[in-house]
């Protein structure tokens, strides 16, 4: 798939998503990659907030999917 920053994103798991509301948003969410860690994971900023009021949040890039269509 190949993220890089500045690729939009969209969350696809419902199951993390249900564990860890406050980490993970809720499927469909579509965000902003604005940083990539050594680990290889995404820091996104979401367009809505996560379940603790914050924008930002880290994710694995096998969680999303590129959004490639304006929405």
């Amino acid at each position: 798939m190949a993220i890089q920053i500045g690729d939009r994103v969209r969350f696809t798991d419902e199951r993390k998503h249900l564990q860890e509301p406050n980490w993970y948003p809720p499927v469909g969410t579509i965000g902003t990659v604005y940083d990539i860690d050594k680990d290889g994971d995404l820091w996104v900023e979401w367009k809505s907030a996560l379940g603790d009021g914050m924008k930002i949040g880290c994710t694995m890039e096998r969680f999303v999917e590129k959004v490639e269509e304006d929405t």
